[in-house]
Order: C-alpha cells, then sequence, then structure tokens
C-alpha cells in the first residue's frame, strides 16, 4: 500500500489452521489465505481473537504474520495482530509485523492486567513506534478486552502519531463509533466492526 490508500472492504479473518499432532498447517493456512483472496475480501487480518492468537506461542504467531503477507503477495492489505500480554509483548510483535511487511497492526490493551487510561495511551504510543505502519485500536469486551471510552479512543486517534483506525467491538459498536466519528473528525481514517 502507498501511504495515501486507505483501508476499504470486507476484510476476512482466517482460521488458524493445526496439524493432527498441534502444529501449525501452514500449507492449511496458505490455502485459507488464498480462499480468502479469491473471494474477494478488502484485506486480511490475522492473527487475532478469531484467529485464536492466544493458543500460539510468540514464534507461532510471527510465523503466521510472515506467512499471511507473503500469501497475500501484495494483492490485498495485512493487518496483523499484535496484542499481547504486556506492552513488551505487543511490541514485539509489531516490531516483527512492520519488519515482515504487514501493511498496518491492530492490538488490545494488555489483557491480563488491564491498564488506565494514562497506560493505555503510553501503551498505543509505544505499540505505534515499534510497528512504523498504522496502527488499529481494538476496542474489545471484557474480560479479555478492555473496553475504553469514546473520549479516550479519539484523544488516541488525535494525539499519537501513526493511531488512525479503530476496530470496535464492544457492546454498543454503532454508538461508540459514531461519537469517536465525532470527536476525532479526520484524525480517524477508518472503523472496522
Amino acid at each position: 500500500m502507498t501511504a495515501h490508500q486507505t483501508f476499504r472492504g470486507v476484510y476476512a479473518i482466517p482460521v488458524t489452521p493445526f496439524t493432527p499432532d498441534g502444529d501449525l498447517d501452514i500449507p492449511s493456512l496458505r490455502r485459507c489465505v488464498e480462499f480468502c483472496v479469491a473471494a474477494g475480501a478488502g484485506g486480511v487480518v490475522a492473527p487475532v481473537n478469531a484467529s485464536e492468537f492466544f493458543t500460539l506461542t510468540e514464534s507461532e504467531r510471527k510465523t503466521v504474520v510472515e506467512t499471511v503477507v507473503e500469501q497475500t503477495n501484495g494483492r490485498v492489505p495485512v493487518v496483523a495482530g499484535v496484542s499481547g500480554s504486556s506492552t513488551q509483548v505487543a511490541v514485539e510483535m509489531a516490531e516483527h509485523a512492520g519488519r515482515a511487511g504487514a501493511d498496518s497492526v491492530m492490538a488490545m490493551p494488555p489483557f491480563v492486567r488491564h491498564p488506565g487510561p494514562d497506560e493505555i495511551v503510553e501503551f498505543y504510543g509505544a505499540v505505534a513506534k515499534a510497528a512504523g505502519v498504522p496502527v488499529w485500536i481494538q476496542d474489545y469486551v471484557a474480560p479479555m478486552g478492555t473496553p475504553m471510552a469514546p473520549a479516550l479512543l479519539a484523544r488516541m486517534l488525535r494525539e499519537i502519531p501513526g493511531v488512525e483506525y479503530l476496530k470496535e467491538e464492544t457492546a454498543l459498536a454503532p454508538q461508540v463509533m459514531t461519537v469517536v466519528k465525532n470527536l476525532a473528525g479526520d484524525a480517524l481514517k477508518g472503523i472496522m466492526g
């Protein structure tokens, strides 16, 4: 993608396939990603909640990102999931995703010890700096997610360089999207939900 392209369309979130022995099934993942592209997906998002990223080791997560980037081969944008149990893990995943060729990254705040608003701002600043590509804020329901107030979401979109998109998945998603759009203005480049 070029700097002035935006993320549009329906994005596919492929499953993470495993062999009967519990290893990543890379040939199956490649087929799944190829199906998504052939079926007209606007982009591919992985590994995230629907891909069961939390069941993968950090090494496996990196392999999934590398595989998806290779298989899409620039035909559609790749949004790499970089959520982690800590800021350090998310930063490591974001650095890797940027180097691997992901077009953007998506992260929830750390999901073991849920941080407060100031720590969340620091978290997204660190992720954006590490990734070097646009960042999606993932606003997800508890217990894994840390639902965030629309004012906090808009603040991060306005104030943190590189934080440009929102993936809204809380109970009142349409209302939150509307409020964030009004508060963030042009700082919000797009919403996925």
